[in-house]
């Protein structure tokens, strides 16, 4: 009978030590993706400060990442949607 190791939470927020970098994190990426919604009705490039506000909390948090990801992909689909074929 072979001896398991126990589950180790690898994720970058579990070191010990962490917790202080992981809410400057938050504060710093959160702040930068307000001022991009902030930014979607005024004239100027919210969607990607939005993107860059979200690669700052995908240092933490991977569901940031995900939601980035989702992002992009639907910024291709209407991009290639309002390129015009001749």
């Amino acid at each position: 009978m072979s001896v398991t190791e126990p589950a180790v939470d690898r994720t970058p927020s579990a070191a010990p030590g962490r917790p202080f970098r992981r809410a400057a994190v938050a504060a710093s990426g959160g702040a930068i993706v307000l001022l991009g919604l902030a930014l979607l009705p005024l004239p100027g490039p919210g969607t990607l400060v939005i993107l860059g506000g979200l690669a700052v909390l995908r240092r933490e948090f991977p569901v940031a990442g995900k939601a980035a990801d989702g992002i992009k992909v639907a910024a291709r689909k209407a991009m290639s949607m309002t390129t015009r074929k001749t």
